[in-house]
């Protein structure tokens, strides 16, 4: 044997030997790797032991409550991590010089209101910005085939990741590949995801395809869900109808009411009106009368300077009564006038007038004396002007 030959199998004894140690090393890496799985199982094992414990314990209600209270829910996203996105994305739409698809810039539970009260769908878009399909896909979202498709099924709502809310909705969501979207359907019960599509394809068309295949999925829960919506769409409609009518109906009453008071105000009115007029009258002809009866004052007692007239009425009856020769004729008229009123008889429209010779005792005569009017023992006779 030569010493090249010797030289080779030296070479090829040393590689053997580097080779064997190469492999006893990824052995030992190998075992160093199960053994830390090992321990790492091992401490989470220890720790879920733990948290069933301390759940099992008195405080385990507390535990469980809190627990609760920190998962993220859809209706707590907030309007800020909305508006960032849509932000976000119109700039980044101008950079990419296109135009941008129009996002509900507002807090979750605002676009889901939005979507029920105009019967759409809610989709929801949790952008990563890292994510290398990311511009793409937004691109996509411009595209005139998926606008034509969305417009007259959805509301657009958006969030990043990167903001802690919408990294809360991804949790919630339970995202796993990005771009995600997810379809939500809203009514007045709540929300509830019908859809959710994970790594969803960047192209117009695609993005298209995908949704309409992700709704074609589920046409028998949507369907029965919009079937829900309408039932309560119409059961609002039909509350809605007999709430007007009954506000209708109400004020219809008050208005009958507010008639009704009208009249008796009126009412109540004219009779107030009534009663002081009566009243008036009444005043006024107490005060005529006691004017008359001053006036008339007392019978004179027979002798010279006075008259005797005999008044007769127009039942027949007769009543004489003595003036002084200087009264005025009107104060037979005073003189009818309180015999009527102290017989009980009713105010009349009447005229005096004498038979020999005729006259009327009215106007000018009135005011002569009874001297004048040559009274003396002259017979007056009360005629109703009114018979």
């Amino acid at each position: 044997m030569n010493d090249d030959d010797e030289r080779d199998e030296d070479e090829e004894e040393e590689e053997e030997e580097s080779e064997e140690e190469e492999e006893d090393e990824e052995d030992d890496d190998e075992a160093e790797a199960e053994r830390r799985f090992e321990e790492e199982l091992r401490r989470e094992m220890e720790a879920a032991a733990a948290r069933r414990r301390s759940e099992q314990g008195p405080r385990g209600w507390i535990t469980k409550v809190a627990r609760l209270l920190t998962k993220p829910r859809l209706g707590a996203v907030g309007r800020s991590a909305a508006r960032a996105f849509a932000q976000d994305y119109r700039k980044l739409c101008e950079r990419l010089e296109c135009p941008p698809v129009p996002f509900y810039a507002d807090s979750y539970r605002q676009a889901a209101s939005s979507a029920a009260s105009q019967s759409k769908l809610l989709l929801i878009y949790l952008h990563s910005p890292l994510h290398q399909d990311a511009e793409d896909f937004c691109r996509g979202l411009t595209s005139a085939q998926f606008q034509g498709f969305c417009r007259q099924r959805f509301v657009l709502w958006g969030a990043s990741v990167n903001s802690a809310d919408g990294h809360a909705l991804s949790d919630s969501l339970g995202a796993t590949r990005f771009p995600f979207l997810a379809v939500v359907i809203c009514d007045e019960s709540g929300e509830k995801v019908v859809a959710s599509i994970h790594g969803a394809p960047s192209e117009g068309d695609a993005l298209v395809a995908t949704l309409d295949g992700a709704l074609t999925q589920q046409r028998g829960v949507l369907q029965a869900l919009r079937r829900k919506q309408r039932a309560r769409q119409e059961a609002r409609r039909l509350r809605t109808e007999q709430d007007r009518d009954y506000q209708e109906g109400l004020e219809r009453d008050r208005l009958r009411e507010a008639q009704r008071q009208a009249e008796r105000e009126e009412a109540e009115r004219v009779a107030r009106a009534e009663r002081e007029a009566r009243e008036q009258a009444e005043l006024e002809a107490a005060q005529a009368e006691s004017l008359r009866r001053a006036r008339l004052g007392t019978e004179p007692p027979p002798g010279s300077g006075v008259a005797r007239v005999r008044v007769q009425f127009p039942d027949g009856a007769r009543v004489d009564r003595r003036f002084l020769l200087t009264d005025q004729v009107a104060l037979l008229r005073d003189f009818v006038d309180c015999h009527r009123q102290d017989a009980g008889l009713p105010p009349m429209n009447y005229g005096l007038a004498t038979h020999y010779p005729m006259r009327e005792l009215d106007g000018e005569l009135l005011e002569r004396t009874v001297a004048e009017a040559h009274l003396n023992g002259e017979v007056v006779y009360v005629h109703d002007l009114d018979a």
